[in-house]
Formats: C-alpha cells, sequence, structure tokens
C-alpha cells in the first residue's frame, strides 16, 4: 500500500514570535502527509509480546493520515544558546518518534523541574495535549528525531504551539532547568517502564492480567505445555 501520496515540507529556522507561542529556535522540520486509505489492523497476543494496533481509516474524505516527519536540533550556538522546538503539543492520536542522532532534552508540562534525556536509539510516544518543550544541549552534535504522526484527515496541522507554562508568557521559552536526576523514573501508570523509551517485555505480566488472551491462544499455550 503507497501511503505516502501527497508531501508536504516546510523548514523553521529561528521564526520570529508567533501568537501565542514561545518560538522555537534552530530547529528545522520537514514532513511528508499520506492517506491511510483503509482499515489496518495487527495483532500478536502469543507469544510474547503483547501488540494490538487498530486504525479505522478510508479513502473517503474521513479517515486517518500518516504523516512522516524528521525534525533536527542545531547544536548550542556561539552564545551558549540551547536549540528548542519551542512549547508546543500535538493534536495527533500518537505520534511515535526515534532518536536517531544526538540527544533530545525534553522539558514537559507535568514535570516542570527538570529536563529528561532522550538518547539515540529511544523510541518515544506522544498523545494529543502532551506539552512540552525539547532542547538540545551538546555543544558540537546536532540532534535528529525520525517522527510519526497519526492524525485525523480532517486536521492540517501536527502541531500546536503553546505559551510557557512556567512564565506564561507567549513570546519567550523560560531557560532550561537542570537534567532530572538519572535514576528518577518518569511517572506511569505501569511498572518499569523508562522515561519516553519502550520496553514492551515490562509490559506482558501486566496486559495479560489485564487483557487475558483469546480463548483459541490460550488453548495454543495448553497444548504447548501438555507436550
Amino acid at each position: 500500500m503507497h501511503l505516502l501520496r501527497t508531501a508536504l515540507m516546510f523548514t523553521v529556522v529561528g521564526l520570529p514570535s508567533l501568537l501565542r507561542a514561545t518560538p522555537p529556535f534552530g530547529f528545522t522540520s520537514q514532513t511528508f502527509r499520506g492517506q491511510i486509505a483503509g482499515n489496518v489492523g495487527a495483532h500478536q497476543w502469543d507469544p510474547n509480546p503483547l501488540f494490538t494496533l487498530l486504525i479505522q481509516s478510508s479513502s473517503d474524505p474521513w479517515g486517518y493520515d500518516v504523516v512522516q516527519g524528521t525534525t533536527e536540533f542545531a547544536a548550542r550556538d556561539a552564545m551558549g544558546r540551547p536549540s528548542q522546538s519551542g512549547w508546543h503539543d500535538h493534536p495527533t492520536a500518537l505520534s511515535i518518534g526515534l532518536v536517531i542522532q544526538g540527544t533530545v532534552w525534553s522539558h514537559d508540562a507535568d514535570k516542570l523541574d527538570c529536563l529528561r534525556p532522550i538518547p539515540t536509539g529511544t523510541v518515544f510516544f506522544e498523545r494529543s495535549g502532551q506539552r512540552h518543550n525539547n532542547y538540545n544541549l551538546d555543544p558540537t552534535t546536532p540532534a535528529v528525531v525520525r517522527i510519526i504522526h497519526f492524525v485525523d484527515r480532517n486536521l492540517s496541522a501536527t502541531r500546536r504551539d503553546q505559551p510557557d507554562p512556567v512564565s506564561g508568557s507567549t513570546t519567550s521559552a523560560s531557560p532550561p532547568p537542570s537534567p532530572c536526576p538519572a535514576d528518577t523514573p518518569h511517572a506511569s501508570s505501569a511498572p518499569n517502564i523508562p522515561a519516553h523509551g519502550v520496553r514492551l517485555n515490562s509490559l506482558a505480566p501486566v496486559m495479560r492480567e489485564r487483557f487475558p488472551p483469546p480463548v483459541a491462544a490460550r488453548r495454543r499455550n495448553q497444548q504447548v505445555d501438555a507436550e
């Protein structure tokens, strides 16, 4: 299925102040958008890890699109200022990111006292309404992120600019706080899940308890155990 039928590209580099937004600095983004033309379903209950994905879509005016993007955070400039995305959230059903170079430092509205590192190789998830401002603190290496957004077809944007939740400013972001303590896990409803990172095996016991596998899968397990 050719999902990427249409393309949209934009670049943001140190833009002037935006209405009700803290502007990005040293931040560029390119995105490509295409229809999900039909329903998508993928399920794996046995063997572990558990996995279920279901997207109800169509080739009609209603449905979901997939938007693939690459964002780059420049290294700190000569004055020592880190690049940043500016405060924003995503009006998407789900956004999945992968850091492919450097380390992104995330300042989340639900954890304003420190920055959380997202190093190279980390997969992270974001949902609609999660306000954040991302930085690159490295003085030499740009940080690069690949991201996929699943967005309602009738929404044109995958980003909503937001004011600074610390100061309330709509024209500038507060200075970034210190990094979070290395051993402090991010608050989560599921155990042993690192901040932004994903370890599906740690979720399996929780998901099995909350969502028992179908009868057919349980029978297969019983047959294997009997053998």
